[in-house]
């Protein structure tokens, strides 16, 4: 079986020769873990992107859309524990310069003691004690570079969600159980990235928050995991695992059922079983064509 670094090396070479992701910088030399996407690439990204926002929200009426943007009040991440608690212990080789996750199972003996090993060129006591890093990119917000203007790029997308939650509830006309989803950029400080676009420091992220009275989240949760999974089937022009297409007729009459009772709204097209707990009365909200 051959390595997987030569398999790696040529997968990028052919994403590269076929246009559908380029090093990013590459003609200064590249930057680490930061890659671009090329003519396929971008279209490749763009129909996934809206396949997922279709299934996801125009398929549906009780998921409403949200583009939050990326700098955020700092007390936002200080509230989430990002700040505190979004970190990672690191570990340098004072040899080589490498740097390495305390964790990283490479590295023979305990980091910061003689008999530690680095893994890279293989020097013995020259790493460093574990130290606590940070994860998410740090910046200021105008002209002066002061601890009152640190504003940090977002390392997540659901805390745009979750701090316009009463603004989407209100303004939707939605209650609960109902999800918000969202497409945007997020930003980690990764110690050790690579492998490729599989772990990178700039990425995008297809993300829904979903909220749901208490005691209801193990059913909700069971149907949303079905649910996305026979999407994912459908998506890739599969037929759905066996366990979802054998209940997807008796899920269909027992749904049209329910909508012949124009007071009872369910949301259309799905295979899932919705939780016994969930119903509501609510008017239909016209949504666009397109």
């Amino acid at each position: 079986m051959p390595p997987t670094d030569n398999i790696m090396e040529k997968l990028v070479s052919l994403a590269k020769r076929r246009g559908f992701v380029f090093q990013s910088s590459e003609i200064y030399g590249g930057l680490g873990s930061v890659w671009d996407y090329g003519p396929l690439g971008v279209e490749l990204k763009k129909n996934i992107k809206e396949r997922w926002w279709r299934s996801m929200v125009h398929e549906r009426e009780d998921i409403e859309g949200l583009d939050a943007a990326i700098l955020m009040h700092p007390k936002v991440w200080e509230a989430s524990g990002h700040v505190a608690g979004f970190t990672d212990p690191l570990v340098d080789c004072k040899h080589c310069k490498n740097r390495f996750r305390a964790d990283d199972p490479r590295i023979k003996g305990t980091p910061g003691e003689p008999t530690a090993q680095c893994p890279v060129c293989g020097s013995k006591g020259t790493l460093t004690a574990p130290r606590m890093f940070n994860l998410m990119f740090k910046t200021f917000m105008g002209p002066v570079e002061e601890v009152a203007a640190v504003v940090y790029l977002r390392p997540e997308t659901a805390q745009g969600i979750y701090v316009n939650y009463l603004n989407v509830l209100q303004s939707a006309r939605q209650k609960i159980p109902f999800g918000i989803a969202q497409i945007g950029k997020a930003f980690r400080n990764e110690i050790t990235p690579g492998n490729f676009i599989f772990r990178t420091r700039e990425f995008e992220q297809m993300e829904m928050q979903f909220f749901v009275k208490p005691g209801t989240d193990l059913e909700w949760f069971e149907f949303w995991r079905e649910e996305r999974i026979s999407t994912s089937f459908r998506l890739a022009g599969r037929n759905s695992r066996a366990s979802t297409t054998a209940r997807t007729s008796t899920c269909r009459d027992t749904r049209n059922s329910r909508v012949r009772n124009s007071s009872t709204w369910i949301p259309p097209r799905t295979n899932a079983s919705y939780p016994t707990s969930w119903r509501r009365r609510r008017a239909p909200i016209a949504r666009p064509s397109w």
